[in-house]
């Protein structure tokens, strides 16, 4: 398996949860990260490319750092029905920021 330093996505997690709607789901914001951190994502994925299913893999990385920040910033409002960056049916987490 591949080795990646995930804690280099950490200032655009909080930039891009600053960035997001008061609601918003974490396929939302790694498509925001993936967005504004073009370089660093795409080495992510060649990192983890052996695995068959890269994005898969970078994004559970996301989506557990991003939960890193729960309780502090944003607040976990559930599971719901997403479009995966692939633009399938899935589901994912929801958040809500807390002001």
């Amino acid at each position: 398996m591949g080795k990646f330093d995930f804690s280099v996505f950490d200032d655009e997690i909080t930039n891009a949860i600053k960035s997001m709607k008061l609601t918003f789901s974490s396929h939302e914001l790694i498509l925001e990260i993936a967005q504004n951190n073009q370089s660093q994502y795409i080495n992510a994925l060649i990192a983890y490319k052996q695995t068959g299913r890269p994005f898969l893999y970078v994004h559970q990385q996301l989506s557990i750092r991003l939960k890193k920040y729960e309780g502090d910033t944003i607040k976990n409002i559930g599971i719901k029905p997403s479009k995966d960056i692939f633009g399938k049916s899935n589901t994912c987490l929801y958040w809500e920021k807390i002001i």
